[in-house]
């Protein structure tokens, strides 16, 4: 048995013998009141840091933090993978389509954009994860 099917079978036996895979014949909870529910923020806590601060974005939590830049041209952007996923900038630019490959946990890829304009970058693998970098004419 190849090492990935072993580490399934193992995990699926632990699951079983924790009670995850237990059959009860009780009713399902009623989960149709929100009243108990405690509110979400989902926006994100990542504060949007000055033109003039180094360019750098972190990924994690599946977000680019912050997902939004300002930058003059000329100026390299660097994204750092902080998640245990892999995940890509992927974007349009002025002479077709860049990606950064996949990034596992820890990778770093970084970007130089030259010519002023909004280029909106998401994730191939978690198209959910979207940020612009605008870039403006140096002055």
């Amino acid at each position: 048995m190849s090492r990935p099917a072993t580490v399934a079978a193992s995990l699926l036996v632990l699951l079983a013998v924790g009670g995850a895979f237990s059959v009860r014949d009780e009713p399902a909870p009623d989960v149709s009141s929100a009243a108990d529910a405690a509110p979400v923020n989902l926006m994100s806590s990542c504060q949007t840091p000055p033109i003039d601060q180094a360019p750098v974005v972190d990924i994690s939590g599946f977000a680019y933090c912050p997902p939004n830049r300002r930058v003059t041209a000329g100026v390299e952007v660097v994204w750092t993978n902080l998640d245990l996923a892999p995940h890509t900038v992927t974007y349009g630019g002025p002479d077709g389509r860049v990606d950064s490959g996949s990034m596992g946990q820890g990778q770093r890829w970084a970007t130089r954009f030259d010519l002023p304009g909004t280029y909106q970058y998401y994730c191939r693998f978690h198209p959910g994860m979207t940020g612009t970098i605008v870039v403006e004419a140096r002055p």
